[in-house]
């Protein structure tokens, strides 16, 4: 049983310039006045701010490791996350990943191979994170037999019940949680260029330069989790199992001098700004005989209110769902599984010998994303022999209030 709660407080992580340096930047460079033949590698690096309000992982694991004859148990993971009136909040300013070759004087032609590859600068804020697994794995499995078989949630109550032996119940919910990513001003660059206040470009020879799938990324996330039920047995009689998702997002009303205003979540993903994009660029004067390279970019701002995955896996030879019993929704109707409005006082329910079941629902959230980006490789010529790709980049704003993956399998 996990419970973690916070009402009014403030989480902030920031990832900012040394203001004593010549160069505002955060940064991880390379600097060569030339190659001449040789090779710079920079790559797998990474340059995050990162705020979480909630941080849950719970576990129930028996036989995953160990060979187990019989297990007879009922087992349960309760996991609940609340935010009131809580700022998270996570900012990466003038961050900078580059590699630069080049000098003034004496002048030459650069040849030789760079690499910028799979490096990062990311921006990220959680609200309420969560991971929960059962595992119970043997030859004969009874996770007893007097289950209801139901299911419910009520989103808006934050609460949740489950009458299955096996269960794994998650609750999150945010009241009036501000939620905000930031990444301004970064870049992931190559340059080929004098190295001064104001550099000339210069020509590149007989190179192989790559600048490839690097991210630069700004995330919100309000409520995230991944819930987990595995069960395992040759012979298992009476089984049943149920996985709850209940996950929330609203505000409430504040009066100030009779004046009554209300107060919503709000989750913001803001990358790059205007007249400075974020960018991953490669810059040279003219190219001959050498091969470019600026793929599979991600320049993304991203702004997610409810996200979860959900998945019961049941693996039995030989396997008995629970009796039939007397009186009840149980008896009646076999299965059922029924939703309302998720706002509603009803929520989601299910009745079955393995029941699954996701609630989101949000009232007023307020979600923004925006991105400003540039993917771009500048020469004045491409000589013969010489080969530039920018292919497969991605730049994107997203927005998502709910979404969800479900599995139920049984093998």
């Amino acid at each position: 049983n996990s419970v973690q709660r916070n009402d009014a407080n403030t989480f902030q992580a920031s990832l900012l310039p040394s203001q004593t340096t010549p160069f505002p930047y955060s940064e991880i460079v390379s600097r060569v006045d030339n190659l001449a033949g040789g090779s710079i590698s920079q790559n797998g690096n990474t340059q995050s701010a990162t705020a979480t309000a909630s941080l849950a992982g719970n576990l129930i694991s028996a036989g995953s490791s160990t060979s187990i004859g019989n297990i007879q148990a009922n087992a349960a993971i309760l996991n609940t996350q609340s935010n009131v009136n809580t700022d998270v909040m996570a900012k990466v300013e003038n961050a900078r990943q580059s590699v630069t070759v080049g000098i003034a004087s004496p002048s030459a032609t650069i040849s030789g191979s760079v690499s910028l590859n799979d490096n990062s600068i990311q921006a990220s804020t959680e609200g309420n994170v969560a991971a929960s697994s059962l595992n119970l794995k043997a030859s004969n499995l009874a996770v007893g037999g007097n289950g209801t078989g139901l299911v419910a949630l009520v989103p808006t109550t934050n609460s949740a019940t489950s009458g299955l032996s096996a269960s794994v119940l998650s609750l999150q919910s945010n009241d009036a949680l501000n939620l905000t990513s930031e990444n301004k001003g970064s870049s992931i660059t190559a340059n080929f260029n004098e190295q001064g206040l104001t550099p000339a470009n210069l020509p590149v020879s007989a190179s192989q330069v790559s600048v490839n799938s690097n991210s630069l990324t700004a995330l919100a996330t309000a409520n995230s989790t991944s819930n987990a039920l595995n069960l395992t047995a040759s012979t298992a009689s009476g089984l049943n199992a149920g996985l709850g998702n209940s996950q929330y997002l609203t505000g409430h009303d504040v009066t100030v001098e009779s004046e009554t205003t209300f107060i919503p979540s709000a989750i913001a993903a803001s990358a790059g700004v205007s007249g400075t994009p974020l960018s991953v660029a490669i810059t040279a004067a003219g190219v001959s005989g050498s091969q470019l390279s600026l793929n599979s970019n991600e320049l993304t701002a991203a702004a997610k209110g409810n996200t979860a995955s959900n998945n019961i896996t049941v693996n039995a030879v030989n396997a008995s769902g629970l009796p039939v019993a007397s009186g009840g929704l149980f008896a009646t109707v076999k299965p059922i599984s029924q939703a309302s409005d998720a706002n509603g006082a009803s929520g989601a329910k299910a009745n079955a010998d393995f029941a699954l079941v996701n609630a989101q629902a949000d009232n007023g959230t307020q979600l923004s994303a925006s991105l400003f980006a540039s993917n771009k490789i500048t020469t004045t010529t491409v000589g013969p022999g010489s080969a530039l790709s920018a292919s497969s980049n991605q730049q994107s704003a997203t927005g998502t209030v709910n979404s969800s993956s479900k599995a139920l399998n049984q093998n």
